[in-house]
């Protein structure tokens, strides 16, 4: 997916976000804003969404120290989920088959997001991911997931938020033999990297990152290392929207698990709903 017009407000949104959590100094917050908006203005729009943020990111770095803005937030979102954990996973396996209950939590948990809402209040979290277990799905998309994973060998999971992946851990372990985690490699937004992991619930899997702080998979500037373990995979299964904005042309077989959350992806699928429930399967 390349960059629009239509992404400038969640843009502006997340610099001055971005700004605000960096420092409370008003000569550092102008020489942010200065140099993000600077680095916006000169980039090539030929790019995903999430190569701004990455930008913007590295800016922070050079200006703050490396900075891990969301710490706090990311920590208090992965102690939300192991709080809800229990009982949204006794009531999701009442109401659908294992793999179904497994599948909706995952996609579920990513409403989780510090970068897409930077309204996103962790308290809203609880109620909005019980309204996974009733939204639509369609049966299809179910289906060949499940029989894409149990024709795989090796399966490479792509995680995206906090939180969100103390839900990934239910489908993950329907195939924990055979499969591969990818987080990022530095900070950026509430993104999970290698830290994050064990409290989520998902310490001793193999594990590669991208070396890069894009909340995504760039192209340009992952590490070699992570498209090797993509390409060494059966399948791919990518978490989220930034995820699915920095691959969604990728060549082999993929599933993009995510809540669609902003009217640009919405109108790149076709018109679907907002917060819909998505599980889109290429090359399979």
């Amino acid at each position: 997916m390349q960059f629009t017009y239509e992404c400038l407000p969640c843009v502006f949104k997340q610099i001055q976000q971005l700004v605000s959590k960096a420092t409370d100094d008003s000569r550092t917050r102008e020489k942010l804003l200065r140099a993000m908006l600077a680095s916006m203005a000169d980039m090539d729009w030929d790019v995903p969404p999430p190569a701004f943020s990455r930008d913007q990111q590295l800016i922070v770095n050079q200006v703050v120290g490396d900075a891990d803005l969301f710490l706090v937030e990311k920590d208090l979102s992965t102690e939300l989920a192991k709080e809800v954990w229990e009982e949204i996973a006794e009531q999701a396996t009442r109401e659908h088959d294992p793999f179904e209950a497994a599948l909706r939590l995952a996609i579920g948990g990513n409403i989780i997001d510090y970068g897409i809402d930077g309204s996103f209040q962790l308290s809203q979290a609880k109620s909005r991911l019980f309204e996974v277990l009733a939204l639509p799905l369609e049966p299809s998309r179910i289906t060949a997931l499940q029989d894409a994973i149990n024709k795989a060998e090796k399966i490479f999971y792509v995680l995206d938020n906090c939180g969100e992946a103390v839900f990934d851990r239910l489908l993950i372990e329907q195939f924990r033999d055979k499969v591969t985690l990818g987080v990022r490699g530095m900070p950026v937004l509430n993104d999970v990297t290698r830290r994050e992991l064990a409290s989520s619930g998902l310490a001793g899997y193999p594990v590669v990152d991208t070396g890069d702080c894009t909340p995504g998979v760039s192209s340009r500037y992952a590490d070699p290392a992570f498209f090797q373990a993509m390409r060494q995979a059966d399948l791919v299964i990518a978490k989220g929207q930034g995820n699915f904005e920095t691959m969604d042309d990728y060549d082999r077989p993929i599933f993009f698990l995510f809540r669609a959350k902003c009217s640009v992806v919405a109108k790149h699928l076709g018109g679907v709903e907002l917060g819909s429930l998505q599980v889109i399967g290429k090359n399979v």
